[in-house]
């Protein structure tokens, strides 16, 4: 689904993602943070990474995300969307500091 061409299918499977994310689906979703052309759709894989940092260690996911996936949570947090998938995101720009030094 995530390779679909219709950018709302696309975000609309990110968000039928049951929470917690699953290990296994991380590295897809960071491909679809990082790649995808619809900001939407990159913000609901970041929502979908994000929000498990309400209940779940910050190391797997930050380390998931790495460099590039922080940088590109913080242009999409810039641009303003809509509060919910932000505050979600951001939780992974709060979070990095507290993870420490691997």
């Amino acid at each position: 689904m995530l390779a679909d061409p219709d950018p709302d299918l696309r975000a609309a499977a990110i968000a039928l993602i049951p929470q917690p994310t699953a290990a296994a689906l991380r590295a897809p979703l960071v491909e679809t943070l990082l790649h995808d052309a619809d900001d939407r759709v990159a913000l609901a894989a970041a929502q979908a990474l994000c929000a498990d940092l309400v209940a779940d260690p910050p190391a797997p996911i930050l380390d998931a995300l790495g460099e590039p996936g922080l940088a590109k949570i913080r242009t999409l947090v810039a641009m303003k969307a809509s509060p919910g998938p932000i505050r979600d995101a951001t939780r992974c720009l709060s979070a990095r500091p507290a993870a420490g030094h691997h």
